[in-house]
C-alpha cells in the first residue's frame, strides 16, 4: 500500500508509512491550504491550488463514477435473476 504522507527526504518510506530514520510521516489532520498530501492514488499529491482544485474535481468524478457502476449493477442483478 502507499505511504500515509510526504517524504521529506530524510529516509525511504516504507509501507507502513515509517521512514527509515523511524520517524512517522502522516498527513496534517486539519484543512490546510499547503497541498502535498497522498490523494486516492500515489502519483496525486496535489502542491498548486489549481492542481488540488482539478485532483478534487477528479475525486468527485470517480465517487459519481462509482455510485453509476453500482447502480447498474444492481439493476442488472435485478435482470438477470428474473430470467
Amino acid at each position: 500500500m502507499s505511504s500515509l504522507g510526504n517524504d521529506d527526504g530524510s529516509g525511504t518510506t516504507s509501507s507502513s508509512g515509517v521512514t527509515s530514520t523511524g520517524r512517522l510521516n502522516q498527513m496534517i489532520p486539519y484543512f490546510h491550504k499547503g497541498g502535498g498530501d497522498h490523494l486516492f492514488f500515489k502519483p496525486w499529491i496535489p502542491s498548486s491550488p489549481g492542481a488540488i482544485a482539478g485532483a478534487s474535481f477528479a475525486l468527485v468524478f470517480l465517487a459519481i463514477l462509482e455510485r453509476f457502476v453500482n447502480g447498474v449493477r444492481g439493476r442488472l442483478e435485478g435482470y438477470w435473476a428474473s430470467r
